[in-house]
């Protein structure tokens, strides 16, 4: 944590203290510059008056010992006016062990012992040359991990520090009663500063800790080995790209590596077959996350993406996530989509997103990333052989509980019956939440892309199955009947609209009341005023005709044979600006839609209705690639549409970054501009893999 001091202390609001990574703290930008994925990184926040940075270097010592040593640096902008600034290095607990805080001859020091880390000592080294240093503490009980900014918020007193100003300080409280399980040590300076905060097991000697000297030689051979595994695994400099772009990348995968999490806890779930809401069995994820900012928690579908890019960097990381996501599966072979576990991960989503329930799937896109760890590391048998029945279990799951009515179709359950708040009913399952599906849900709709990530993880499957000496057959046979491209045309080809495409209980005319009984002609006349509206449509069973990414899935994922004449038709399609493409990327619904950026209720935004998207974006790169490497009529058609869209999608999230200092979840599809959650580099920092060409 960390709190600007002045102008007055006495103020309320005067000083905000910063804990939560938040996007309304209005930092100018904040990030990983470099992050090894395990041991060594550096982060860097930039405020409006002054800059820091903190460099960690993690090391085992002997057999059992351990340390953990981090550099804070921190210099004003302006030098004329150099700002005041506590930091605060806490630590909690929220299983049993023990804390304290040491003072003794001007040193202080944390010291405790965990279930987890044994008995431990947090120390302070402070530079020499660090101006007006005042150290201040805080001893007491938090009654969880969720509040421990509002602990502290309620113990600072004002105390006087230079000039005639006061600054806000810890009281020093000891809170007996309930026992000590929060200690904190604040260290106020006027800028600039520097200390070392040593974090290291009991048994660790005190000679050449990693502090100091020892510390700054320790940084530099970390960013060294760093810099030198980036060049070898990545290669860009070969690419000719700039030392610039070549750093934005490293940053791009350091902010991956840097936000990859443990969470502990309990789901809160429901099945299909009752209205009570339990709590799931306790279970522990080690798991990358979208967006530190917004959603710091697991997303199934996500992690399938973000792997892509961690395998490249290291592989084991890789498989820890996979075995972790695996080993989260029921006894019915049910993944929750979303994983909240334990009360700092409640504190930070939305009540009505918390509770999963039972029928609700989401993309098995851990396949996509499990073909990957075998592409690209080959000594993966042994892990194969152990989470092979799992795969196996997930995927039945998936085939049973999501089957459609005819053979080899697929529809996503949960949506939601014809809602009056709502133009199209949300599918949540697909992780396109708002693209407009049939207007009308109903067991009788074909969902073109579940399709095709069933065919995707059926050949995924049958290709473990052979590696381990499984009996692959049966998987061969389900990747036959759902890559055949006639029976894909059957139950998925529009002739009228010439694309793939949904099917389902859909009508495109929807007429439109104003709670007083006005027909509203227009969907831009809505307004959040409205109190509530009624459609009233006429649905047909019918191809919803809607053309964006669902279309475009069996070009993603590698479905269409290379002769088919449906290729020379997207390929064409895809390249059309007044379709989906865009100097930026490919948007994410036709611009000739009449859902295309339109609201699908009064308080949400679109999100999946034109937006640019760096993962579908990845998968039709990958796909584009694919389809320019093997032979066939269109492999130059192919190519050259694959050049210029890796160049595009490159260019401007770079010129986003240089501009605003962040990756972003999405971005608009006529300026270019990052929209949505930031720093977003979970998927979207798939963009260093565009920029090296690894799918």
């Amino acid at each position: 944590m960390w709190m600007k001091q002045f102008p007055d202390s006495r103020k309320q609001g005067s000083n905000k203290l910063r804990h939560w990574c938040k996007e309304d703290d209005e930092l100018v930008k904040y990030g990983w510059l470099r992050h090894d994925g395990s041991s060594f990184g550096i982060h860097e926040v930039e405020e409006e008056e002054f800059i820091f940075n903190t460099t960690f270097v993690k090391r085992q010592v002997g057999h059992h010992g351990w340390e953990w040593s981090a550099r804070i640096t921190a210099f004003s902008t302006n030098q004329n006016n150099a700002p005041v600034v506590s930091f605060f290095t806490y630590a909690a607990l929220d299983k049993q062990g023990n804390l304290s805080y040491f003072k003794n001859n001007g040193k202080s020091a944390i010291v405790g012992s965990s279930e987890e880390l044994g008995d431990f000592h947090i120390s302070f080294k402070t530079s020499t040359d660090s101006r007006i240093i005042v150290h201040d503490s805080f001893e007491g009980h938090v009654s969880g991990l969720d509040v421990l900014d509002k602990t502290l918020s309620e113990h600072f007193v004002p105390k006087p520090l230079v000039e005639n100003k006061e600054y806000m300080s810890l009281n020093g409280t000891k809170e007996t009663d309930r026992g000590i399980n929060f200690v904190v040590h604040q260290i106020t300076a006027q800028l600039p500063l520097k200390f070392d905060i040593i974090l290291k097991s009991n048994s660790v000697r005190s000679e050449n800790i990693l502090q100091g000297e020892i510390l700054t030689r320790e940084i530099e051979k970390r960013s060294g080995e760093f810099d030198k595994k980036f060049s070898s695994v990545f290669n860009l400099e070969s690419k000719k790209y700039t030392l610039k772009a070549i750093n934005f990348a490293k940053a791009a995968l350091s902010n991956m590596l840097g936000s990859i999490s443990y969470f502990h806890g309990s789901s809160r779930v429901q099945s299909e077959k009752s209205e009570e809401v339990l709590k799931h069995r306790q279970a522990t994820l080690y798991t990358s996350i979208p967006s530190r900012s917004k959603f710091p928690r697991g997303f199934l579908w996500n992690v399938g993406f973000d792997l892509h890019l961690i395998t490249l960097w290291d592989a084991k990381i890789s498989k820890d996530i996979i075995a972790h996501w695996l080993n989260l599966i029921n006894e019915e072979g049910w993944i929750p989509r979303e994983q909240i576990l334990g009360e700092e991960a409640e504190a930070k989503v939305p009540s009505e997103f918390i509770v999963q329930r039972n029928n609700i799937a989401n993309p098995p896109s851990l396949f996509l990333a499990i073909q990957h760890l075998i592409k690209n590391k080959q000594n993966v048998k042994v892990f194969l052989e152990i989470f092979f029945p799992k795969m196996e279990k997930w995927f039945e799951w998936l085939q049973v509980s999501q089957a459609g009515k005819i053979h080899t179709s697929f529809y996503w359950r949960g949506r939601k019956g014809f809602a009056e708040m709502e133009f199209i009913p949300y599918t949540y399952a697909s992780g396109l939440d708002d693209y407009p599906r049939a207007s009308h849900p109903d067991e009788n709709e074909r969902h073109l892309d579940l399709r095709c990530w069933m065919a995707m993880a059926s050949g995924v499957l049958a290709n473990i199955a052979k590696r381990i000496g499984e009996d692959s057959s049966a998987y061969e046979k389900i990747y036959e009947d759902l890559t055949d491209n006639e029976l894909l045309d059957r139950l998925h080809w529009d002739s009228k609209q010439k694309i793939f495409s949904d099917y389902g209980l859909h009508a495109n005319d929807i007429d439109i009341y104003s709670d007083d009984g006005v027909l509203i002609d227009n969907i831009d006349m809505f307004s959040p005023t409205s109190k509530f509206y009624y459609v009233h449509a006429h649905p047909t069973f019918r191809y919803t005709g809607i053309f964006g990414y669902v279309s475009l899935y069996p070009l993603m994922l590698k479905i269409l044979d290379s002769d088919s004449p449906r290729l020379e038709k997207m390929l064409s399609d895809l390249r059309k600006e007044d379709l989906l493409w865009t100097k930026y990327g490919i948007r994410s619904l036709s611009i000739k839609s009449e859902f295309y950026n339109k609201p699908n209720t009064f308080t949400d935004p679109p999100h999946w209705r034109g937006a640019i998207w760096i993962n579908m974006n990845y998968l039709i790169i990958s796909g584009l690639h694919h389809y320019s490497q093997v032979p066939g009529p269109y492999q130059n058609q192919a190519s050259n549409i694959y050049t210029e869209l890796r160049k595009n999608v490159v260019q401007n999230i770079f010129k986003q970054y240089n501009k605003r200092g962040y990756v972003f979840e999405q971005y608009d599809d006529i300026t270019g501009i990052g929209k949505g959650s930031y720093p977003f580099t979970g998927w979207s920092a798939l963009v260093v893999n565009i920029m090296a060409e690894k799918y």
